[in-house]
């Protein structure tokens, strides 16, 4: 089917909806950080009615749709949406229904309304749910499926591409929108749901948790990732970013492979991480972005831990992949040395995703992937220039690629 036009999308809308068992389907604006400026996978709304505005809601039924917009949008939103099915409601316009009256008005008895759980904020499910009861409608949260997403386009690129790419489930990396105030619950789903519809497709190969203040306890942590074990996935942590959250010490009970982020560590810590397979993993990028201190890479070291450096590439808080520059913040700001971090960001960085038989290393029997320089006065110099361009050429497999 093609999906280029506004009837198009709405008819694949649709199937998916039939496929879910959802009679109506709610799309607000957001994505899980609140963002001003969305990544593209979080503007469905616009994907799907065409419309551009903000403060939005679009509702799809099996036989109508329905957008809203406040009085800055009428004039755009008309244009945007002309010729097309979907009934404009002008939001603060006497008679017009909110988009939770009007779901509550056009859901059928007993029926199911569908939206995702990580884009819903806790007020619009109370109200949704407020307006659906007396029909006995219930809500059902599709976020598992933005997960199954995700790691099945990293499995494409993993079968695609010339390098060694490792999927981890993030589905515990936050607590969907929906569920605040309702932790536990969400567990139970990332438990009981989303870890085996991930495992039956073998799409990851680590399950994260973010053991942290806020986000999940030791004993939730402990329960997550006993389940992903029974599932083949292996446990990576977030831990120590916000707190001394105990998130350490849970990673080594359970042979977690890394725990990462550690900007609050201790001696407790570092004792735990003694004599283990545990990795601590340590991500300057986002202590920089955010202006956190850093993690205690100089007293880990010190105390003779193996230490791994990694970008933390995200939109949220480490918004870039240079590991140049990871390199450098870790010389700089956590008095590493050159050799030290390198060795961090190269052989210890391949242990931790598992792969340091095959990986991180220029040495015989394993997999030629590097590069190499322009002339420089030291291995010391790359963490230095940070900003320097220095790398001539680029080998994956023992292919040179466009560098």
């Amino acid at each position: 089917m093609s999906m280029n036009t506004v009837p198009e999308r709405l008819a694949a809308l649709r199937e998916a909806m039939k496929a879910n068992g959802v009679d109506v389907y709610l799309i607000p604006v957001g994505d899980p950080h609140a963002s001003e400026y969305m990544p593209d996978h979080y503007t469905a709304l616009t994907y799907f009615s065409g419309f551009h505005g903000e403060n939005s809601n679009f509702v799809v039924t099996m036989t109508e749709s329905a957008v809203w917009a406040d009085g800055r949008y009428f004039v755009q939103a008309e244009k945007e949406i002309a010729g097309t099915e979907i009934q404009l409601m002008r939001m603060g316009e006497p008679g017009v229904p909110t988009a939770e009256q009007y779901c509550g008005k056009v859901l059928p008895e007993g029926g199911k309304l569908g939206l995702c759980g990580l884009t819903a904020s806790c007020g619009l499910v109370r109200s949704l749910q407020k307006e659906l009861d007396a029909k006995k409608g219930t809500i059902k949260l599709l976020n598992l499926e933005d997960e199954l997403k995700m790691l099945r386009v990293i499995r494409r690129i993993r079968e695609t591409a010339p390098l060694a790419v490792r999927a981890t489930f993030l589905g515990a990396h936050a607590v969907a929108r929906a569920y605040r105030g309702r932790q536990g619950e969400y567990v139970d789903l990332v438990c009981n749901e989303m870890l085996p519809a991930v495992a039956a497709e073998g799409l990851a190969d680590f399950v994260d948790v973010f053991c942290d203040e806020g986000f999940f306890t030791v004993e939730q942590t402990a329960r997550i990732m006993k389940a992903g074990r029974k599932l083949g996935m292996r446990a990576k942590i977030h831990a120590n970013e916000l707190a001394v959250s105990g998130g350490v010490q849970v990673g080594v009970e359970y042979d977690a492979l890394s725990v990462d982020h550690l900007e609050r560590m201790g001696g407790p810590e570092i004792d735990a991480l003694h004599g283990t397979v545990t990795s601590p993993t340590m991500l300057p990028g986002a202590a920089f972005f955010l202006g956190m201190s850093y993690p205690p890479a100089r007293e880990m070291i010190n105390a003779g831990l193996g230490v791994a450096l990694a970008s933390d590439y995200n939109p949220g808080s480490s918004p870039s992949g240079n590991m140049r520059m990871v390199v450098s913040l870790a010389c700089i700001r956590m008095r590493m040395t050159p050799a030290e971090a390198i060795n961090a960001a190269t052989l210890n960085g391949a242990y931790a995703m598992g792969l340091s038989r095959d990986y991180g290393s220029v040495t015989v029997g394993k997999v030629a992937n590097f590069f190499l320089t322009v002339p420089m006065p030291s291995v010391a110099f790359m963490s230095y220039a940070y900003t320097t361009p220095l790398i001539s050429r680029i080998f994956l497999r023992g292919e040179g690629v466009v560098a």
